[in-house]
């Protein structure tokens, strides 16, 4: 899906649905285009103050973005449409850019992520910082930087359960990269489509993503 001509919110829609909906136990290939995010980016454990202030960062100024948009507080682009917010990703790596399951959680890098669609640009995100942080000065909103994700081809799968039992979803991917010539090329990469304060861990689900040529 060409993510920089999207001409209104259902557009927009199907492009979360194009890249959020693989089916659990089967890979799923995918062509992903260049795309803006909103990031954050920490070290240490996810279940540390750190890494919840960060998440609150990232959906404050998500959140006073899409509004700030919609209702005028933030000058529209010409190609402006209301869309959804999109959901939070987590990219994790050590020192050494490789990721390890469940090993040495205090050293552990990350990039928390939001997407946001292709007619907002980093003024538009500075503007939507600076109403956010009226609202919320305890957080560190400042730490929010816009980013750009080259396109890249990437191979996905769904993982039901607690974050910690990842380990087979992640081997199943990896067995899938060997056995079709594929190299990883990005980050262990997360995507997280339950909310872990409302959902059981044995319901939790994930995205696990690799990008891989």
């Amino acid at each position: 899906m060409n993510y920089s001509k999207l001409e209104n919110s259902k557009d927009y829609l199907n492009f979360l649905r194009y890249q959020y909906s693989p089916k659990p136990g089967k890979i799923q290939e995918l062509e992903l285009p260049k795309r803006h995010y909103l990031t954050f980016d920490g070290k240490g454990e996810p279940k540390t103050e750190p890494f919840q202030l960060a998440i609150q960062c990232l959906y404050a100024t998500a959140y006073t973005l899409k509004m700030g948009l919609k209702f005028g507080k933030i000058e529209k682009p010409a190609d402006y449409f209301d869309y959804k917010v999109a959901p939070l990703e987590g990219l994790w790596w050590y020192k050494d850019g490789k990721f390890r399951m469940g090993s040495d959680l205090k050293n552990i890098l990350w990039k928390l992520v939001i997407l946001v669609p292709a007619f907002i640009g980093k003024d538009d995100m500075e503007t939507a910082k600076i109403h956010a942080k009226e609202k919320k000065k305890e957080l560190a909103i400042e730490r929010i930087a816009f980013e750009t994700f080259e396109a890249k081809k990437v191979i996905q799968t769904m993982h039901i359960g607690p974050y910690n039992k990842e380990e087979e979803t992640v081997k199943l991917l990896l067995d899938y990269a060997k056995e079709k010539g594929l190299k990883i090329t990005g980050k262990h990469h997360e995507i997280y489509m339950s909310d872990p304060r409302r959902t059981p861990e044995t319901k939790l689900k994930t995205i696990i993503r690799y990008a891989v040529n």
